[in-house]
């Protein structure tokens, strides 16, 4: 199904993302797992895609929201590979459980550094590539608050996504023309790090209110991916996928 293809996952070393790696291997893929800080995660993803015996795993290490690092993690994967097929902006920053009264701007700087530079300064040096080939798939990774109402008390996260939903959908009307797709997925809460912190009973709320009355597992989120960096999805561009259990119907 990605048999042949090339696919850079930013901020794959755990969670969606080493999930998503790890499917896309198994499906004959080559995934370029990116990490900033967590060396051990990402290592670990490639040790289990070797140990599965299908697809490659190179890890790379580079902070996306850099735009010198970001052209030095492209630069690479194409001399190492020859092309990029698909990118996938997963990288995020560590998500709070803030009031009003005590967030900061800082916070929200955070969020747009990671979330919305980091995409913007892939994105500029990656579509050059794709377009000399005429074909190339952009995947960005939002959250469900997109789509639903959101959860209070999350306002710098969650500008953070509506703002790189808004750059996506620009980009699948400037970048159609030369071939290359742009789409999101929007995940419901999911059961990975960045949500262990969050409150239990809200964890438990959202569960109870999800029509399949669970949260989201990373590997929901990566069957969704691996289908939009597959050939089945070449004539889809623009859209917005919600992966939550129902729960923004």
């Amino acid at each position: 199904m990605l048999s042949g293809k090339v696919i850079l996952i930013t901020g794959s070393s755990r969670g969606i993302g080493s999930e998503t790696a790890r499917l896309a291997a198994g499906r004959g893929a080559s995934v370029v797992i990116n990490y900033n800080k967590d060396r051990s995660g990402a290592e670990s993803t490639a040790a289990a895609i070797k140990k599965a015996g299908k697809g490659r795993a190179v890890v790379v290490k580079a902070d996306v929201s850099r735009e010198d690092e970001a052209g030095k993690l492209i630069d690479l994967i194409v001399k190492k590979f020859g092309k990029i097929d698909v990118l996938i902006n997963n990288a995020s920053a560590p998500i709070e459980y803030t009031p009003l009264s005590d967030i900061k701007w800082k916070s929200f700087q955070k969020h747009y550094e990671v979330t919305l530079r980091g995409a913007l300064n892939m994105v500029k040096r990656v579509v050059p590539f794709m377009s000399a080939r005429g074909r190339g798939k952009i995947i960005n990774i939002l959250s469900s608050v997109t789509v639903g109402v959101p959860p209070s008390k999350f306002a710098d996260y969650i500008s953070a996504k509506y703002a790189l939903l808004g750059f996506s959908r620009a980009l699948a009307v400037e970048l159609g023309s030369s071939g290359i797709t742009v789409n999101c997925i929007s995940p419901g809460m999911t059961n990975t790090a960045m949500t262990e912190k969050l409150p239990a009973k809200m964890k438990e709320i959202v569960s109870y209110t999800t029509p399949l009355k669970r949260l989201a597992e990373p590997v929901d989120i990566a069957r969704v991916a691996a289908f939009l960096c597959s050939s089945d999805s070449d004539y889809i561009t623009g859209v917005n996928i919600p992966v939550c259990g129902g729960s923004v119907m």
